[in-house]
């Protein structure tokens, strides 16, 4: 089976998660981020909700699909590209097919 894992919590890696599944791969699709909860947006966050005039949950992005596996809490620590696995310290590994690290916002490619 095909799989392909996707490392980030950020915008740029749901929209590449779901670009996946528009362009018709039909394999599996997990999302890695470090953080502990949902994605944000980073500008609604900086901009309304810790200057106090938004509330919290109006930076949550949208939950990938239900075809998308997200996992919180999961940092990648490696991956070895002769077995094109990879593997955080809290989980097992994740065999996969193809990996993508979206850039960060703010980041060069």
């Amino acid at each position: 089976m095909k799989r392909i894992v996707v490392v980030g919590g950020s915008i740029a890696a749901l929209t590449a998660a779901g670009s996946l599944r528009a362009e018709g791969f039909d394999g599996q699709v997990t999302v890695l981020s470090e953080e502990p909860h949902q994605p944000y947006s980073r500008v609604p966050l900086s901009k309304g909700v810790l200057a106090g005039r938004e509330p919290a949950h109006s930076a949550l992005l949208p939950a990938p699909g239900e075809d998308i596996e997200f996992r919180t809490g999961r940092v990648p620590y490696g991956w070895t590209p002769a077995a094109v696995r990879s593997r955080w310290p809290t989980a097992p590994r994740c065999r996969t097919t193809g990996w993508s690290s979206p850039p960060e916002q703010g980041h060069a490619a």
